[in-house]
């Protein structure tokens, strides 16, 4: 009885543990690489490194998130 569950279980533990590899081996979709791009648009001003969608707010202070302008190249850092 206790080989039978033991066997059951690690089969178990088996087929999800393929499920898990299998559905995060695939690729983004389009559709899913955009909404990562919009939530990135938008952070917290005291705490950058929250970000979200247009109209959250920061989950350490509960700031309004603000649209954060994109940056080309590394002009901020002018020698």
């Amino acid at each position: 009885m206790k080989k039978s569950i033991l066997s059951f279980a690690f089969s178990l533990a088996i087929v999800v543990a393929c499920s898990f590899i299998v559905s995060c081996s695939g690729q983004k979709s389009e559709a899913a690489q955009e909404e990562t791009v919009a939530e990135a648009a938008y952070a917290c001003p005291m705490h950058p490194e929250v970000t979200g969608k247009e109209n959250d707010t920061c989950s350490k202070c509960g700031m309004a998130l603000e649209k954060v302008e994109e940056q080309e190249g590394h002009e901020h850092m002018q020698h």
